[in-house]
């Protein structure tokens, strides 16, 4: 099977499904041999296997209009941990999509080119590349539009919306996907401050200045910000893969003596399962 396709994102929609109390099953008509992989977010499968699980997924759901989108958002917004949404509420959209495309291509898709295009605040744009045309499955890209408007929710900007610019699927001569997003700015600490500088000092230019430099120098802790937070995916994929293959049987307890979280190693050792 050829690694195409992450399962992070599968795998996320997965319990998202069973959240729903969906028939997770129906997920997997057609692909039953690659569930475990698809259930495993360290795991990547083929294309093909990607749009099947995409197709059911579309059935599952009914073929509701817009469904496609509002998974990709909610599954964002509910099976995000509460760091990464805090990471993305405090970094600036235009260092969030600094490094999309060697992100994406890394941790999504190896048989989609995307890349982000930052305009200004309050607009930028999205564009998604297929290399075979024919494998192409625009799920992938209204999920994914989704998971956008989760993340400039999450910032605050209610108000933020996507607009289609071409398809490869619905458009007979388009080669890429092509996206814009927009919203209306909030304005930044820095503007206000520099707002009311024009009114209370002559030379403005070098108090100016000086906050461009700060601001640089926030949007440089930023960037280390984003550091620690693939160290800190590193680090719980770690601990995911020792967790779940461990031979003995590990697990938490809450105060009032309750367990949270057992390994699945329970299964192969007792008579109880973790599921």
């Amino acid at each position: 099977m050829k690694k195409e396709q992450s399962c992070f994102f599968i795998a996320l929609v997965i319990k998202y499904v069973k959240s729903k109390g969906k028939d997770t099953s129906l997920l997997f008509k057609g692909i039953e041999e690659s569930r475990n992989k698809m259930e495993d977010q360290h795991e990547w499968i083929d294309v093909k296997t990607t749009n099947l699980f995409l197709d059911n997924l579309d059935a599952l759901f009914e073929y509701e209009p817009g469904i496609m989108q509002k998974i990709g958002y909610e599954v964002f917004i509910e099976q995000s941990s509460f760091f990464q949404l805090l990471f993305f509420k405090l970094t600036p959209i235009s260092i969030i999509l600094k490094n999309f495309e060697s992100f994406y291509k890394k941790n999504i898709s190896k048989a989609i080119h995307a890349n982000a295009i930052y305009h200004r605040e309050g607009h930028i744009e999205l564009i998604f590349e297929p290399k075979e045309k024919s494998l192409y499955h625009p799920a992938v890209c209204d999920t994914f539009k989704g998971n956008i408007l989760g993340i400039l929710h999450s910032k605050g900007f209610n108000d933020a919306k996507i607009e289609e610019q071409s398809c490869v699927i619905r458009d007979k001569d388009a080669t890429k996907c092509h996206y814009k997003a927009t919203w209306k700015p909030h304005p930044t600490i820095l503007s206000k401050i520099k707002q009311s500088l024009n009114f209370r000092f002559r030379d403005q230019s070098t108090i100016i200045q000086n906050m461009e430099e700060s601001h640089a120098k926030l949007q440089d802790q930023y960037d280390q910000i984003n550091k620690l937070f693939d160290k800190l995916k590193s680090s719980e994929n770690r601990f995911r893969r020792i967790f779940e293959n461990i031979q003995d049987v590990y697990f938490e307890l809450a105060l009032d003596g309750t367990i949270q979280e057992i390994s699945p190693s329970i299964n192969s050792i007792s008579d109880y399962t973790t599921k």
